[in-house]
């Protein structure tokens, strides 16, 4: 989704970066990228645009194959960085998909034209 995202708005106008978390990791490397800043729950993506807008974008999927729903709705520590995102006065946004991303945000659709 991230190269959907960096198609769909020019690179002048906004970054689409992803936030590294890893994958699977041991618990020392956990460790250490907490240690490096690293916050529990933090978005997979930060888009800074023009105008000093910034969006936090959490991307979930639509459902797994076993149909399990522990993908798909955000954890308690992600609905904790939202509230504190949003408390600073930035977009945070839940999106499963690209036209849902471009129906929730006016401003990336402010950015791509």
């Amino acid at each position: 989704m991230v190269a959907a995202f960096r198609a769909a708005i020019p690179k002048h106008k906004a970054l689409v970066q992803a936030i590294g978390k890893g994958g699977v990791r041991s618990k020392v490397d956990a460790a250490i990228m907490v240690e490096e800043g690293l916050m529990a729950g933090t978005a997979d993506l930060l888009i800074p645009a023009r105008g000093g807008v910034a969006y936090f974008v959490e991307v979930k999927l639509e459902a797994d194959k076993l149909g399990s729903i522990r993908r798909t709705i955000p954890s308690d520590k992600q609905v904790e960085f939202e509230k504190k995102v949003a408390g600073l006065g930035f977009a945070y946004h839940v999106v499963r998909n690209m036209d849902q991303w471009l129906n929730v945000l006016p401003g990336p659709r402010q950015i791509i034209t």
